[in-house]
């Protein structure tokens, strides 16, 4: 059974969008980026993170007295083997994302991803540049009410 659900977000554009849960086929919108980081590095072995309390590291080392836009969220760009990024934006930054982007949202477990990832890259063969966007906290939400987005170009 497909579940819709219309959210209405606002930003430098307000656009609508639908979210389906269990479907076939994704729908994909376009995003464009202008906005600065303040990261952690951590390394990834087949796209995750050796260390998992990394996600802590982030929110107790990086922003620290830093002003954080916490309407764009957490960002991760994740590496098969090497030193990916998780970052959040700041006005202190040391990582700058611009550009236009494609994106996909997923609401509900982070599990799901490991569907739409292969989909996304069987879809559009030729995008090589993945992120990962946490839109919210899963300590502060319900797991079927997380938000993310998945941006690539």
């Amino acid at each position: 059974m497909i579940f819709y659900e219309i959210f209405l977000y606002f930003s430098e554009f307000t656009t609508y969008y639908i979210s389906m849960w269990n479907q076939k086929e994704l729908i994909y919108f376009k995003h464009t980026m202008d906005s600065s980081y303040i990261t952690h590095r951590p390394f990834y072995v087949f796209w995750m993170p050796i260390n998992k309390k990394c996600y802590q590291k982030l929110k107790t080392t990086v922003w620290n007295g830093s002003w954080v836009n916490w309407e764009v969220g957490m960002i991760e760009q994740w590496r098969m083997f090497w030193f990916g990024r998780i970052g959040v934006a700041s006005d202190e930054w040391d990582w700058r994302l611009e550009g236009e982007f494609t994106w996909v949202e997923i609401i509900g477990d982070y599990k799901q991803m490991k569907v739409v990832y292969p989909q996304i890259m069987k879809e559009h063969p030729d995008k090589k540049e993945f992120y990962n966007v946490y839109l919210t906290d899963p300590n502060e939400v319900a797991m079927e009410e997380n938000k993310t987005w998945i941006l690539f170009r």
